[in-house]
């Protein structure tokens, strides 16, 4: 593992070992290698245990972002975090069907999607998903 690398770790009495360089806005820690930004909970999975399939996500089982202990790391589909994150009642916002059905007229009506996130307090990956029916596709 690169030097740059450790030099940003502190471990924590949680067990945790905090990354305390570049963050991303949704809180996860970045790394540059080889002139590639990577994600570190990756980083430290991958260096550790090998490659991660495709289609899989590192999870964490301490709900810390900065997390990078690899005992604290672990495979897992999408699915799978937004069943765990529903369960620990940790989902950033639940939106009612007629905020969605709300999110799709406001489009028709020519706002933005990252102008519609914002009213909402959502991610514009989140808008655009919701908006081209790749999710909530069920509400009309």
């Amino acid at each position: 593992m690169p030097e740059q690398f450790w030099n940003r770790v502190t471990i924590e009495e949680s067990g945790c070992w905090h990354w305390n360089g570049t963050i991303h806005p949704k809180g996860y820690g970045y790394v540059s290698i080889d002139g590639k930004s990577l994600r570190c909970n990756r980083v430290s999975y991958e260096f550790f245990n090998g490659p991660i399939p495709p289609g899989l996500c590192v999870l964490h089982s301490c709900d810390n972002r900065r997390c990078v202990n690899p005992n604290h790391l672990r495979l897992g589909t999408d699915a799978d975090n937004g069943k765990e994150a529903a369960m620990k009642n940790r989902m950033r916002h639940t939106l009612t069907l007629d905020q969605v059905r709300e999110i799709r007229r406001l489009r028709i009506e020519g706002f933005k999607h990252f102008e519609i996130a914002k009213m909402f307090n959502i991610a514009r990956s989140t808008a655009t998903r919701i908006i081209n029916r790749t999710l909530r596709k069920h509400v009309l």
